[in-house]
């Protein structure tokens, strides 16, 4: 068997998301009046965890998902909880404009993916976040000319780890099925 093509996750494999959302929290935690300790940090990846997986099984909208993970936390944390889904959607976007704004791709990045190319390799980059905000992440750290094409749970309706996900995306991108 040879070596058709490589598929590339985004979040934790080309970008460096805890890095960025650690960076964020260190902000905009002060922000809304919550002190951004390791408990309280390590707290928001926990319930960005339950609550994306909410998401991905289709239980509740990204949107919803932004909003029971921030309720959730600022319980927790004896944040302003109060007021309805717009307020909870503009503390969100406050958040949000810190982590795209600590945004940046691992160093090996763009050696890895170059090399690939060089080699004749095709690229492409599987994620489960949303369409928008991925394609927005590669562009801004240099990676969407790079990586090929952008493959999303959301776009798809399949998430990883369910291996229709990687079937799916090697019929699209017309990659002959490997076994795994």
């Amino acid at each position: 068997m040879t070596v058709q093509a490589v598929l590339f996750d985004l979040d934790g494999t080309l970008l460096d998301h805890e890095s960025a959302v650690t960076a964020a929290l260190l902000r905009w935690l002060p922000e809304i009046g919550v002190e951004p300790t390791a408990p309280t940090r390590t707290l928001w990846f926990t319930l960005q965890e339950r609550h994306l997986a909410d998401w991905r099984a289709g239980r509740v909208t990204f949107q919803q998902q932004r909003r029971h993970r921030l309720r959730d936390f600022l319980r927790a944390t004896g944040g302003p909880v109060g007021g309805d889904d717009d307020r909870l959607d503009a503390l969100f976007s406050a958040f949000l404009r810190w982590y795209a704004q600590s945004w940046a791709p691992y160093p090996d990045a763009v050696p890895a993916l170059d090399a690939l190319q060089r080699s004749g390799l095709r690229t492409a980059v599987l994620t489960n976040g949303s369409q928008s905000q991925q394609t927005d992440k590669l562009a801004r750290i240099g990676l969407l000319d790079r990586v090929g094409p952008v493959y999303t749970g959301e776009a798809l309706g399949l998430f990883k780890p369910d291996p229709a996900v990687f079937a799916e995306v090697c019929r699209r991108w017309g990659c002959r099925r490997a076994r795994w």
